[in-house]
Formats: C-alpha cells, structure tokens, sequence
C-alpha cells in the first residue's frame, strides 16, 4: 500500500509565482493527500491567490516570522 503525501509550501509575498507553484504540485503524477500553504504574513495578494483554489488546499496564515 503506497504512504500518503502532505506538501508543505512556505510562502512570502509570492503572487507571481504562487499559482505556478500550486499547479506544479497539483498536477504530479502520484496524488498527494493535502498541499498546506503556510502564509509568512504576506503583504500582497498571496492568500487571496491561494484561497481562490478552494478546498483543494488548506491555507494557514501566521504573522510574519521571517
């Protein structure tokens, strides 16, 4: 019985590149169990980017860490 993945994506102030990052993940050949994108206190329009994604991903926001 193949294991379960879960990605794990750290992201900060990543619009350009949030949704070809998520698409990337979204399109491998073995299937993932949960992709989690993980806010570091974005400023810009990342989690709005990765909220329109809906339930395919779970979105986590924090304060910015660093």
């Amino acid at each position: 019985m193949p294991g379960t993945i879960a990605t794990v994506m750290a992201v900060y102030n990543a619009t350009p590149w949030i949704a070809r990052a998520i698409e990337s993940v979204l399109r491998q050949e073995r299937a993932m169990t949960e992709l989690i994108v993980v806010d570091d206190g974005s400023t810009d329009r990342t989690g709005e980017v990765v909220a329109s994604y809906g339930d395919q991903i779970r979105l986590v926001r924090i304060p910015r860490a660093g």
